[in-house]
């Protein structure tokens, strides 16, 4: 039983060290634009975009060379200069961001919380409950133990792989946030009237600002 007990607290120190060292899957959390192969029946290739924290897959009409660089690519994608409606799609982009941050932080919570839980029961019928009977003995000690090694270990990591994601695709979703900022009045159109008094009766021009 001492043995058992050590092999136990090993993993679950192995566990424990998920958090230190997190791993996040799934969602995306930066502006990237690659070439994938749609397979042998398909001869087209195809520019997976990742943004707003999601990825897409958009097929293209015609072979794309795989070794344009990543400039190249994202021009084909976002376009080599800003458009009037850029500050609109970065705020989209921004709360789709906080959207799926907010998501997955709940959820990474919500596993750890079922590993703690899954943790004390698999402890409870494993070391502290009293059989009477072997053959329930065997029951509760196999399923407390089954718990400590597979539900525990897998519900701790990819919780904690969860919050951190969230964190990064906040922290995406702020640099959207930015760039709206940024891109919100480079397109705004100004009108201003200006005095000419070179010109008889003032000659009343008009500015256009962009």
């Amino acid at each position: 039983m001492t043995s058992l007990k050590h092999i136990l607290l090993l993993l679950l120190s192995f566990s424990a060290m998920s958090f230190a060292v997190p791993v996040s899957y799934g969602m995306a959390t930066s502006d990237t634009v690659k070439v994938v192969d749609l397979g042998v029946e398909n001869p087209y290739s195809a520019i997976v975009v990742s943004r707003g924290c999601r990825s897409e897959y958009i097929k293209q009409d015609s072979l794309i060379d795989k070794n344009l660089p990543q400039d190249s690519l994202l021009s084909m994608v976002y376009g080599n200069v800003p458009s009037p409606d850029s500050a609109d799609i970065y705020r989209g982009w921004s709360q789709s961001c906080q959207q799926y941050s907010s998501k997955r932080f709940r959820e990474g919570w919500q596993l750890i919380g079922v590993a703690a839980v899954s943790a004390a029961l698999g402890v409870t019928l494993t070391f502290v409950v009293d059989y009477e009977h072997l053959g329930t003995a065997i029951l509760g000690r196999t399923f407390g133990i089954a718990s400590l090694l597979t539900l525990v270990p897998f519900s701790f990591t990819w919780g904690t792989s969860s919050i951190s994601g969230s964190s990064k695709q906040k922290e995406q979703g702020e640099r959207y946030m930015e760039k709206a900022e940024q891109y919100k009045d480079r397109y705004k159109i100004s009108v201003a009237p200006a005095i000419n008094l070179r010109e008889p009766g003032g000659g009343l021009l008009v500015q256009l600002g962009f």
